[in-house]
Parts: structure tokens; sequence; C-alpha cells
């Protein structure tokens, strides 16, 4: 799993290289969310490119999919990667004492700022075919979802590893519009059913917390 990092630390790369090594990472990542070294590899790529938040996000996928899956935090390596590139404090802030009771305060995952364009993040679509193997399947539905729209070219689409931070969990819009830094959020469901397949999808206003789009798609796995 060194191999992305590795090559990320490479001097003089060109942009097709760039892209092989961010391509390797997230495959790396996809496969194992717990996969640090793949992780540093996309924030070193989100540097170079000039992309400060977007490196901060892939570091909060990191953290969270740590935290998640083994109940750890980042190693010392993959924090002070960010802290060097100057990306937003991520350290809680120490409490203060009091008299009073004390009692631990879970802190929230800082905010990101918001680009001046339209940005939108495409979450996890729900598996609605009662088959964990479809999982797949439907990671795939919203993977070809966020390709497409990051080739509108006035549109800021958050990476897909950032956005899956957030699968399996109970999605509060509002929150994770405002951790990722985006005004919209796609969310929805997919359920397939031998070849027949039907996707729903939703686009909220984060900050109103209001649908503005509502659609579905019925018909044959062909037709995708």
């Amino acid at each position: 799993m060194d191999l992305a990092e590795r090559l990320s630390l490479l001097p003089g790369w060109d942009a097709r290289e760039e892209q092989a090594c961010e391509a390797l990472a997230e495959r790396l990542v996809a496969l194992d969310p717990c996969a640090e070294q793949a992780h540093r590899a996309l924030i070193r790529i989100f540097h170079h490119r000039g992309k400060t938040n977007d490196a901060f996000r892939q570091f909060l996928a990191c953290r969270e999919a740590l935290k998640r899956e083994l109940g750890v935090e980042p190693e010392e390596a993959t924090r002070a990667l960010v802290e060097r590139i100057g990306a937003p404090d991520m350290a809680p802030k120490e409490p203060v004492a009091d008299s009073g009771p004390s009692e631990e305060v879970k802190a929230p995952r800082p905010a990101v700022s918001v680009p001046d364009r339209p940005s939108i993040a495409v979450l996890p679509f729900q598996n609605m075919s009662g088959d964990p193997e479809q999982d797949y399947f439907t990671d795939g539905v919203v993977e070809e979802i966020t390709t497409a729209l990051s080739h509108v070219s006035w549109l800021f689409v958050i990476a897909r590893n950032s956005a899956f931070a957030y699968k399996g969990q109970a999605v509060d819009v509002t929150r994770v519009a405002r951790e990722l830094g985006v005004r919209y959020v796609l969310e929805g469901s997919v359920r397939k059913a031998g070849s027949r397949l039907r996707v729903a999808g939703q686009l909220v206003e984060a900050a109103a917390g209001t649908s503005l789009w509502a659609d579905r798609f019925e018909g044959d796995v062909s037709e995708v």
C-alpha cells in the first residue's frame, strides 16, 4: 500500500503521472478506507494542485474512517503532513476547567470554507436491494454521478473519498455540508432486482435544509 505514497513523494512528476498516482490511491482507499499511506498520497496531490481545502477534507475522511473502523487517531506522519501544508487547525481544543461536574463533550469536526462557485457533495446512496453484495453496484452508481458532475466546469464537486466517509451513518445534511464546505448535497437510494433498476435522488440546499429537486430513474441496468 506504500506504492501510492512513494509515487506521491517523487519530485518533478507530470500531469499524467499525477493522475495515475491519484487513481491508484483512490482505488486503495476504496478497498481499505483505513489505508493511511494512500490517504497521505491524496493529501499531497491536492496540495500540489493548490487545493488546500480538498487536502484537509481528505484528512477528515481518513480520520473518520480510522475512528469508525479501528477506534484510533491518524498516525503522526499524517497529522504532520496536514500541519505542514497549512490546513485548518485539526486539534480539538483543550477543555476549560471549571468547578462543575466534568462531562465528556465530543468536539465537532471543523467547518471548511464554502467555495465561491456552486458546490456539491454526492453522499453514498442507500442500497435498498436487501442484498449486501449490491453495495458495490450502489457505490459504483454514486461514483459515476460524482464523475459526471465533476465535468461541469462551474461546479465544485467534493472528492468521492471525502463524501464516502459518511457511508453507513445517519446523516444530518446541514452538518455534513458544514464539515465538507458545500452548499448542496445530493442523496439517494438504489434498488436492483435482476436486470431491473431504480435510482432515486434528492438535491438538498443545506443551509435551509430544503429539497430543491427530487426524481427517480426506473429501467433496465443496460440503460444506465
